[in-house]
């Protein structure tokens, strides 16, 4: 680790049969450090701020906790460099992105009530230039569903599915069909309910099925 660390951020020592005391070496492996330290800290600033703001940005927040990860190396090849302040830096950021992952702490499930029927729930991704709808409606028939969520939910589909089976098996539908990849939909054997549209920055549906054990909430 320390000798891929020296290659990678430089060091005034020797490395295996190399030399890295060239100024300009130095300064490339400094501007690579601070760089990256600079993009994963950016990133997971905004997410323990709370703020997404575009589509980028919110995907750019599910790398947050993997960035973090990657400051042990930099943090390692930072010190081996004699870099105390791009290493500290590096370490800063680290356990910042590690906190990004605090509201999975200490998740569990509520307890499940004595006797309850429960939902059979899939969540389809059905892609938007995937004509074999008819196939991926033939499969979910046979799993006895009892909500689906389409994601990438075309008008194509959405006729193609209406013609299938499937559309008697799960009467109750709310579809937002979508250009491309933005369409949804949910479609439930049990009646379905659609709140207020969300004020989010990507497609959504907030709703609630009317399951056998009690409301659920499927967004």
């Amino acid at each position: 680790m320390a000798v891929i660390g020296a290659a990678v951020f430089g060091t005034v020592d020797d490395v295996v049969t190399g030399s890295w005391r060239g100024a300009r070496l130095e300064r490339a492996s400094a501007v690579a450090g601070w760089s990256i330290v600079v993009a994963a800290g950016s990133v997971t600033a905004s997410v323990l701020a709370g703020r997404t703001r575009s589509v980028l940005s919110a995907a750019l927040q599910t790398v947050a906790p993997h960035a973090a990860l990657a400051m042990a190396p930099v943090a390692v090849g930072a010190l081996v460099g004699r870099r105390r302040t791009l290493a500290a830096a590096a370490g800063l950021v680290g356990v910042g992105g590690l906190g990004a992952l605090r509201p999975l702490r200490g998740v569990r499930p509520p307890d499940v009530t004595p006797g309850a029927v429960g939902l059979r729930v899939a969540t389809v991704n059905l892609l938007y230039t995937n004509g074999a709808t008819a196939r991926i409606a033939d499969d979910l028939l046979g799993r006895h569903l009892d909500v689906v969520v389409f994601t990438e939910y075309t008008e194509a589909h959405k006729s193609a599915l209406d013609r299938h089976p499937l559309a008697a098996a799960l009467p109750h539908h709310i579809d937002r069909e979508g250009p491309r990849a933005k369409g949804l939909a949910i479609w439930s054997a049990s009646p379905i309910a659609e709140a207020p549209r969300l004020s989010t920055i990507n497609h959504s549906i907030d709703a609630t099925v009317a399951g056998p054990d009690g409301d659920i909430r499927v967004l």
